[in-house]
């Protein structure tokens, strides 16, 4: 590994696989200075760019840091398990939601019974933890001048019964079949866009299937399944009210009629910010649950976690038995 110092950082564009950087000298700087630890997918293009504006904003606020580039989801987790704690004050995960499920998986295997405190530099294709964790719409760009000045708030993560974890969100149904017809080199030339294509594409194509939810006795039915850890707010409306990372429990999302059309009415409520709204979708607080396929053609349906397909059914879901604190929540 290499290392290099940019007192103050005036280009970022080439940084080193390990990139140590002090604060620029000007009028905003903190008197308490605080130490980061910071992963990041080495990639080039617009992403290098915010996260060069996203260390500059950084660097305004008074905050030494160190760099880490990874070059996969394993990587990541294994800097996120072994970073020194002594040495920084936090872990800040840049990019989107996938390499926040990285750092927060590689955080849950550290031994010892106090986790380090976590924060996100939002530079992503989906920023959808950082709005959950206080900074949503404008507030985005924002959130790496105020990190220094957040506090640590506990957030709860759910868990699959195979080890796989998720912060935000898992499903069982139309999730996944919409999920396998996004690449990712269509991701990372589209952005958002991949998943409105995918979402047509997977209408057009989509065949109902039903699944058995049971919930401490109680059986349900549905044909598509939302576990859900988070309210994800879109634009003024959360999608699952009531749901919150700060509570310690998980609510399901219970799509019960089938077809194409009303599958079609719910992506038009979802979008709108109103799929709690719709009949024939309902909603219920847990704090564990199983789906099982409800005949052979379903028993081994494909299981999406906050936006990839990580295992197949049966799973059974339930938070997770260790907490994360996160550098968050500003209006709280």
């Amino acid at each position: 590994m290499t290392a290099e110092r940019d007192a103050p950082m005036k280009n970022q564009e080439h940084l080193s696989p390990q990139t140590i950087f002090q604060p620029s000298a000007g009028p905003d700087l903190s008197s308490d200075v605080r130490h980061y630890f910071i992963v990041c997918y080495h990639r080039g293009g617009s992403r290098h760019l915010q996260f060069s504006r996203s260390l500059q904003a950084l660097g305004e606020t008074g905050v030494e840091a160190t760099v880490r580039f990874c070059e996969s989801s394993e990587h990541a987790r294994e800097l996120a398990r072994t970073f020194d704690h002594d040495r920084y004050d936090a872990i800040l995960a840049a990019g989107g939601d996938g390499i926040v499920n990285d750092v927060v998986a590689g955080l849950l295997q550290r031994e010892g019974s106090e986790l380090p405190p976590m924060g996100v530099l939002p530079i992503g294709t989906g920023n959808q933890f950082a709005q959950e964790v206080g900074f949503r719409g404008k507030k985005l760009a924002s959130l790496p001048r105020q990190l220094h000045a957040l506090e640590p708030h506990k957030v709860h993560i759910g868990k699959v019964a195979s080890g796989d974890i998720f912060t935000l969100i898992a499903v069982i149904g139309f999730g996944p079949q919409m999920m396998e017809k996004v690449s990712h080199q269509l991701k990372k030339r589209l952005g958002n866009a991949a998943y409105v294509i995918a979402g047509v594409l997977a209408l057009l194509t989509y065949k109902s299937r039903r699944y058995k939810v049971s919930d401490l006795g109680n059986d349900y039915h549905a044909y598509t399944v939302l576990v859900v850890n988070a309210c994800l707010s879109s634009g003024p409306m959360p999608l699952m009210p009531g749901t919150s990372l700060l509570e310690p429990s998980l609510h399901l999302g219970l799509v019960e009629r089938p077809g194409r059309l009303f599958i079609g009415k719910l992506l038009w409520n979802f979008v709108r910010g109103k799929l709690h709204e719709c009949p024939g979708f309902r909603t219920i607080e847990c704090t564990s649950c199983t789906i099982v396929g409800d005949d052979n053609e379903t028993k081994s349906d494909s299981l999406m976690t906050d936006g990839d397909i990580t295992g197949h059914l049966p799973a059974t879901f339930s938070i997770h038995p260790r907490s994360i604190s996160v550098l968050g929540f500003p209006d709280t």
